[in-house]
């Protein structure tokens, strides 16, 4: 519980966040909404996607504020998350993060 309080104090001022999931994906994205209708999750728009995404804060194992990063190195994450959800998961695994 108070890990999920944490992690919504840290989405309630970060714009950009990096969010590493239970399941070995990891995130890239801008935040949208904190406070959705079911208080267990919260919006977020993958980098490089239109659509935003519901993510219950129960699947996220740990999450930091993206506070400056090479425009290339965007690009290149925007794109393989773009491939990553044409998978049928959006997101990319740990190892295919470069950070």
């Amino acid at each position: 519980m108070d890990t999920q309080h944490s992690l919504r104090d840290m989405l309630g001022l970060a714009r950009e966040v990096r969010l590493d999931l239970r399941d070995s994906r990891v995130i890239f994205a801008s935040v949208v909404s904190v406070h959705d209708i079911v208080e267990e999750c919260f919006v977020v728009r993958p980098w490089g996607l239109r659509s935003a995404i519901a993510i219950r804060f129960d699947e996220v194992c740990r999450a930091r504020p993206v506070r400056r990063m090479v425009w290339q190195h965007q690009r290149t994450i925007c794109a393989a998350q773009v491939a990553a959800l044409t998978g049928g998961k959006a997101g990319l695994t740990r190892e295919q993060c470069l950070t």
